[in-house]
């Protein structure tokens, strides 16, 4: 008769993402979780927390959560976008990240914009949201949707393409179009690669 060993308790550390959207940023990233089998990312949307852009309290808030208070860390990362923020939010949210240690995920002028990044190469334009989506529409011969779960599963299916489009543009800027959801791809990705 064999022996059952013991199993070991080994505690997982996990890549937290706090994203400010319901759809759009947790669609994408779930499919992409599944893709390049990222097991320790949690991916959580922080819309339900109650209004305001105050992103990185409201991680904070959610990462104290019964919910995840017991949870291991090895990163935490906040994605949001720029929609309209003001100068001050935007400085204020880069230095509470900065002091709780978190890693600032930034799209000027929407998440929209990374998204742009798998059919061309974004520039540091001025873009507007409403440019942006409608570039998107035409490169899906269709009305773009955020909610749109299967866009989102194959926009994620080809996002070496986004990588390779947003390399000048990974420095964030609240003047001008960028994204630097693809230094967090990048990161993740080299983690698991070392695990």
């Amino acid at each position: 008769m064999a022996r059952l060993g013991k199993k070991k308790n080994r505690v997982t550390e996990k890549i937290l993402i706090f994203v400010e959207g319901s759809e759009t940023e947790p669609n994408y990233l779930k499919v992409l979780k599944k893709k390049l089998r990222w097991h320790n990312v949690d991916v959580h949307s922080l819309q339900s927390l109650g209004r305001g852009k105050d992103w990185v309290q409201k991680a904070k808030r959610l990462l104290n959560s019964q919910r995840l208070a017991q949870v291991q860390q090895e990163a935490v990362y906040v994605l949001f976008d720029h929609d309209g923020m003001k100068r001050d939010q935007y400085e204020m949210l880069l230095a509470s990240a900065q002091k709780e240690s978190f890693k600032v995920v930034f799209s000027n002028v929407s998440f929209e914009i990374w998204l742009l990044a798998h059919y061309q190469e974004i520039f540091k334009t001025q873009y507007d949201n409403d440019m942006v989506k409608q570039k998107l529409s035409e490169y899906i011969k269709g009305s773009y949707s955020k909610a749109d779960a299967i866009l989102m599963a194959q926009l994620a299916q080809k996002h070496e393409l986004a990588l390779k489009n947003t390399q000048k543009v990974r420095t964030s800027s609240y003047e001008y179009n960028c994204t630097n959801v693809g230094d967090m791809i990048e990161e993740i990705t080299v983690h698991r690669k070392r695990a």
